[in-house]
């Protein structure tokens, strides 16, 4: 019985994407069942009579047991009679690589030329076949810093590797407040498709000269901003905000006049001890100057 071929289309794809899975009996070979199963598992098995199937990248996940995204291996067989269940041999192991895996960022700076190389990489993407676009993030900010397409590293896996001079980066971390550096990726076709945001690295060892009021004030990220954002329908709490703002400015400006009117005694009282220690003083001057006079001669 001929070896099948299991085709993958597409092979990237999202959590919410949807990969179709061909078995592809050779010509002239009448299959009366296909099945599907991870590799190394041969037992969790998913069957086609059509020897098609489609799954999304949330199912892929769920079936093959992974904790997480990332790269995962599927097998396929066909039988070619229901009653006996011949089962051909196994097709190769064929590639689905599910997005929102983290890629890895690793920075190294060349003191001699005095510029910096990041290389970004998706780990556990050595048969992926695809192409990736990857961006290079300062801070918050959500335009990328650099962009590029992905190229093979000697493992075998889609890397990019950015390069930046160490004046040009210090100006844009100066310019968004920030001193860290992340990277994503996303299909060459199809944009929409990104990964998760790497590991943020801080590289504020590479520039000693960025004092800490230069990266201050960063900007919110959007987590922060919808999370103090007022929802649209709270109207009600709005007017009980003015309320509450009214009252409390009320409530202080009374307390600030209490305090005048508590303070006043207390100023009057200081001033006539000092009129009074003045007034001492003058007299005593006064009759020390007298005493002097009726002294005799």
């Amino acid at each position: 019985v001929p070896q099948p071929r299991l085709l993958v289309s597409p092979e990237v794809l999202t959590l919410s994407g949807s990969v179709r899975l061909h078995c592809d009996v050779p010509h002239g070979v009448k299959a009366s069942q296909c099945y599907f199963y991870p590799e190394r598992d041969d037992t969790n098995l998913k069957l086609s009579p059509s020897c098609q199937l489609s799954v999304t990248g949330s199912e892929l996940i769920r079936w093959t047991g992974r904790s997480s995204p990332g790269t995962l291996h599927i097998i396929c067989y066909y039988a070619v009679d229901f009653s006996v269940r011949t089962p051909s041999p196994r097709s190769l192991p064929a590639p689905v690589t599910v997005l929102n895996q983290k890629p890895i960022l690793s920075i190294r700076h060349d003191h001699q030329l005095d510029d910096f190389t990041f290389l970004c990489e998706i780990p556990e993407s050595e048969s992926v076949t695809a192409g990736f676009r990857y961006n290079l993030y300062t801070g918050e900010n959500p335009q990328p810093y650099l962009t590029q397409t992905s190229q093979k590293g000697q493992s075998g896996k889609p890397v990019c590797i950015f390069t930046a001079q160490r004046n040009d980066l210090f100006r844009r971390l100066q310019s968004v407040k920030s001193d860290e550096v992340s990277c994503d990726y996303s299909l060459t076709s199809d944009p929409t498709a990104r990964s998760l945001m790497s590991q943020k690295h801080n590289i504020t060892h590479f520039f000693p000269e960025l004092t800490p009021s230069s990266t201050t004030n960063r900007p919110p990220t959007a987590e922060r901003v919808s999370r103090n954002r007022p929802h649209s329908s709270a109207s009600a709490p709005n007017n009980s905000s003015s309320l509450q703002t009214m009252s409390v400015t009320t409530e202080e400006k009374t307390t600030a006049d209490l305090s005048t009117v508590t303070l006043k005694p207390t100023t009057t009282e200081e001033k006539s001890t000092r009129e009074l220690s003045t007034l001492l003083q003058t007299t005593t001057r006064t009759t020390t100057r007298t005493t002097k006079d009726k002294s005799p001669t």
